[in-house]
């Protein structure tokens, strides 16, 4: 009788691509947060935010092209919505900690929210256009 301890944890491609572009967003913040002032790393968040959200919509595209899942850009807003509302509670959860104040208005939490969904629609957008040449090229 096979042992539980051989099974793999089995998660769903959305579940992967917002785990990486979340983690790699607080290993980007944490690295960013060691060697400068919490207050300059306020100015580095969008794009820090931009360009993990559009690696989780990217890694998300390449996930569901491998496993033969359908895709769309409406989900892929979602993730993106997902990493950046995920990644805006840990660092304000973290600031505040810092601080004792909250560092984002809800003009700004609508902003990173946009930019956090179009970056993860773009990323997926490419990892499409990706596959497209790929399966052209064979």
């Amino acid at each position: 009788m096979p042992s539980k301890s051989n099974q793999s944890i089995k998660f769903s491609p959305w579940a992967l691509s917002l785990l990486t572009g979340l983690g790699g967003g607080v290993l980007m913040a944490a690295f960013l947060l060691a060697v400068w002032p919490p207050l300059r790393i306020f100015s580095w968040i969008p794009w820090i935010l931009a360009f993990n959200c559009a690696h989780g919509g990217f890694y998300w595209v390449n996930l569901c092209s491998r496993r033969d899942l359908h895709f769309s850009s409406g989900r892929a807003f979602i993730l993106g919505l997902g990493i950046a509302w995920f990644y805006l509670g840990i660092l304000a959860g973290l600031f505040y900690l810092m601080l004792a104040d909250t560092l984002f208005s809800p003009l700004q939490l609508a902003l990173f929210s946009l930019i956090g969904g179009g970056c993860a629609q773009a990323g997926a957008w490419l990892a499409a256009r990706s596959a497209d040449l790929k399966r052209s090229a064979e």
